[in-house]
């Protein structure tokens, strides 16, 4: 068995696990440049580099649902607030209303998930609800020098890549998604096993109807439940008969 170890705060990871955004240093300016599309490198580059030769804080926005929010989404977080000393990190959290309109059901509600990247440790200061499409107006008004996220193109309503004009202004600063971690992975995963969920949470003594059961799916659970208690006491019946026979035979 694993020796129990402590993990430090500074948290990277119990394995090497693939995907995961670790570097052991900040990456440098030509590197970030290179995530990019070829016609969007000169202009971040001109851009950031003036905002560090300046020294002041320079604020990077994020923005997203964060629901169910996982470690894919601290490392992200991470990724921006240390590319700099002088990072200063805002969180965009997305409402449920736009969230609802634009991509479909969330898991927590919108004060569980603003309440959720609050208590991260690498978020300076949250704007709620953020805009489902930020402009540059947007960046303007709130003080925002660039915003972070990662090179995939985001489509909405009539444009095909919400993050389209920050890229050309040179003001999207290119982050690195974490592979095999999402909330829409969790989601499959939860769904996969979810005979095994209801019957958890029979067994915790919440109702078929918190869990939209209906009566007909319920008593399967229920059956199945009785049918494993069952194979579980025969097994230990014939264990214990095989142990009888063997100290007969003796």
């Amino acid at each position: 068995f694993n020796k129990i170890r402590m993990i430090k705060a500074e948290f990277r990871g119990i394995d090497n696990t693939p995907g995961i955004y670790e570097p052991k240093n900040p990456p440098t300016i030509e590197e970030l440049a290179n995530r990019l599309a070829p016609e969007f490198r000169d202009a971040f580059t001109a851009n950031y580099t003036k905002k560090i030769a300046e020294g002041g804080p320079i604020v990077a926005y994020a923005d997203g649902c964060y629901d169910m929010f996982h470690f894919g989404h601290a490392y992200q977080l991470k990724q921006i607030k240390t590319l700099h000393p002088h990072i200063k990190l805002v969180v965009g959290v997305c409402g449920d209303a736009d969230i609802g309109k634009h991509k479909g059901h969330v898991i927590m509600n919108e004060k569980e998930r603003v309440e959720t990247v609050k208590h991260c440790r690498y978020v300076d200061d949250i704007v709620f609800p953020a805009p489902w499409c930020p402009t540059l107006e947007f960046m303007d008004e709130q003080g925002i020098d660039f915003i972070a996220h990662d090179t995939i193109a985001y489509d909405a309503p009539g444009v095909d890549d919400v993050y389209s004009p920050m890229k050309h202004a040179g003001r999207f600063l290119p982050t690195l998604r974490t592979d095999g971690i999402s909330t829409s992975d969790l989601l499959t995963r939860i769904l996969k096993d979810r005979e095994e969920y209801y019957e958890r949470n029979l067994k915790k003594g919440i109702s078929r109807k918190d869990m939209n059961l209906n009566y007909a799916h319920f008593a399967f659970i229920q059956m199945k439940g009785v049918l494993g208690n069952m194979q579980r006491c025969l097994k230990k019946v014939d264990y214990e008969d095989g142990e009888e026979e063997k100290k007969e035979s003796v």
